[in-house]
């Protein structure tokens, strides 16, 4: 019985293909912001999926100050190199209980500076290759 209340009129199936969900290998890295001036390394954490040829959102051990100079070493999963400055710097405070040695309390955005196009463009190529 058909009515215009809920029930469907009976008819073909259609067939729904079901959408793999996008995983990334490489979520969380291990990086290395070494600041220009002092020459001093402050270990960090970077998520991969927040990289792009603009910047990168960093989690430190420890602050650094604004328009601050860094040069960022990435090893994993493919090593990359580059230079920066910091765009900001705040306390990261988080609810969730983070199982891991590392604290890392403070998080920076890090703006690149290109000497050249070229270096854009492997900034780039490297985003699309994760």
């Amino acid at each position: 019985m058909w009515q215009s209340y809920g029930w469907k009129k009976p008819g073909r199936r259609i067939q729904r293909t079901k959408k793999k969900p996008v995983t990334r290998r490489f979520t969380r890295v291990s990086a290395q912001a070494q600041i220009v001036s002092s020459g001093e390394v402050v270990s960090g954490r970077v998520f991969l999926y927040e990289l792009s040829s603009h910047g990168v959102g960093i989690f430190l051990e420890r602050p650094v100050s604004k328009n601050e100079q860094i040069y960022l070493v990435i090893e994993y999963p493919r090593h990359l190199f580059l230079k920066g400055h910091v765009a900001f710097c705040g306390l990261y405070s988080s609810n969730l209980r983070v199982l891991a040695e590392e604290c890392f309390q403070y998080r920076a955005y890090l703006r690149f500076d290109f000497d050249s196009e070229q270096e854009r463009r492997m900034i780039e190529q490297y985003c699309r290759e994760l």
